[in-house]
């Protein structure tokens, strides 16, 4: 009995020091403010590229007040960004892209209050480290074999590979003849060349699976386009001339089909009236939700890539450079060559003001500036020129070529805007899809990092494309 009520007693005693260990905890928690927990990124800066639109957040131990703290949170180095508190956590949406592969410190102030208008007792700092910019392309088998004078005929295959600057390349996807292909960072959408009509294969860059999809149209792949950060891609079929009436061809070609890259939904995109929309150039936004397409009479209108609404008519220039990084622009070229910018909410056209006196051969929008490609031709000497417009309307020279033996065939920018890829070719190779040359074993695609004003890297590859 003495056994029993001396357990109890300690029972007890035990259960009401818990209490009290508890209590005072809970006192000391409640008493010293909100404390964050941990901070968690859309995806891993270190494996993807962190971009504008990207999310990160902030998990506190309690609610918050409801304020954007935009005054409580910094990054250096610096970073433009918004902010919404729900519940325990902020949410910070990045306005601009970060730098690669550099490291960025998340400052989080104490002026953060609870709903008790309790605030932190100090400020906590975070660190993260963005991957270095990473980029897939397409190096492709001509039919010959380089390795001797006898140009003899090997079976090698197309092969998209996968590659960050100053690291091995992986082999993600081959095939004996690949047309196209377009990629962000979770989906590669593949077009191969068949005998009769192209085939589409989705890859899941996440799991590596790969899914033939099922497209039931005849014809070939001649536009293909991804955005960003979307899980859709369009593309367009074109029948063989040779094997369907004029009238069916006039009607069909370059029709326009969406398809969901989640579970291979192909979806042709219509018209209210019921006629396809035919599309001669396709331009993705930034997240996916709006296309820019191009018809026959060079007439540009507004898409949904989910066929929500019919398509808008923006107006007829003479070409597109697509959007801007925020999808609130499209960039146009017309007839005169002049530069203009399409505000998509407004609907207003302003000219660009610069002092660029150069013919515009391609453009890329940045952030803060666009990228302008152009060339001269004087004594019998082609000169090759990309130049950087700032917002201001100031030019700055980023690379021109040194030797007369390569070509400018294009160029693009990562994402960041560290990097120009510059696909180069020798004065022989203009193309590399119509017939084997064997002067196109030469043609490259060169890294040029744009503060050290030098060439960083060198491959045999085409069709390059920046992963988010």
């Amino acid at each position: 009995m003495q056994t029993r009520t001396r357990f109890k007693t300690t029972f007890a005693a035990t259960v009401i020091m818990s209490l009290l260990i508890i209590a005072v905890l809970a006192t000391l928690l409640f008493v010293k403010g909100p404390r964050v927990r941990f901070v968690q990124f859309e995806t891993d800066p270190a494996a993807h590229s962190l971009l504008l639109g990207s999310t990160i957040t902030v998990h506190f131990d309690r609610p918050l007040q409801d304020n954007d703290y935009l005054d409580q949170i910094t990054f250096s180095p610096d970073l433009e960004f918004t902010a919404t508190t729900s519940g325990q956590k902020i949410n910070i949406t990045l306005q601009q892209n970060p730098q690669a592969a550099t490291t960025y410190s998340l400052k989080i102030g104490d002026q953060i209050f609870d709903t008790t208008d309790r605030t932190m007792k100090s400020v906590e700092t975070y660190e993260f480290t963005t991957s270095q910019p990473r980029y897939m392309y397409l190096e492709r088998n001509y039919g010959f074999d380089f390795s001797d004078d006898t140009d003899n005929f090997t079976d090698k295959p197309d092969v998209i590979k996968l590659a960050q600057p100053g690291l091995e390349t992986q082999n993600v996807f081959e095939a004996e003849q690949i047309s196209m292909f377009d990629a962000n960072s979770d989906y590669a959408v593949v077009a191969m060349v068949g005998e009769e009509f192209d085939n589409l294969v989705t890859i899941n860059l996440q799991t590596g699976e790969k899914r033939v999809e099922d497209t039931r149209f005849s014809g070939r792949v001649d536009n293909l386009a991804i955005g960003p950060r979307s899980n859709h891609a369009l593309f367009t079929v074109t029948p063989d001339s040779d094997r369907v009436s004029s009238a069916y061809y006039a009607a069909t070609a370059h029709t326009l089909f969406s398809i969901d890259l989640e579970d291979g939904t192909v979806t042709p995109l219509s018209q209210q009236d019921g006629r396809a929309i035919q599309a001669y150039s396709v331009h993705m936004g930034m997240f996916g939700q709006v296309a820019l397409v191009q018809t026959i009479e060079q007439s540009f209108y507004a898409v949904s890539v989910y066929g929500e609404y019919d398509p808008v008519v923006i107006g007829s220039y003479a070409n597109s450079f697509g959007f801007s990084d925020k999808d609130s622009a499209i960039l146009f070229n017309t007839p005169t060559n002049e530069l203009v910018v399409y505000d998509v909410a407004s609907s207003d056209l302003e000219p660009i003001q610069s002092n660029f006196s150069g013919y515009f051969s391609d453009i890329v929008s940045g952030l803060n500036a666009r990228y302008v490609s152009s060339s001269t031709y004087a004594d019998g000497i082609s000169r090759y020129f990309i130049d950087r417009i700032e917002d201001d309307g100031a030019v700055n020279l980023l690379w021109s070529n040194q030797s007369q033996e390569k070509l400018l065939r294009g160029f693009s920018v990562s994402y960041d805007e560290s990097i120009l890829a510059l696909h180069v070719n020798p004065g022989g190779c203009q193309f590399d899809k119509v017939l084997p040359n064997p002067e196109c074993q030469l043609a490259k695609t060169q890294l040029y990092d744009i503060d050290q004003s030098k060439i960083i890297d060198e491959f045999t590859g085409f069709d390059l494309v920046w992963l988010p």
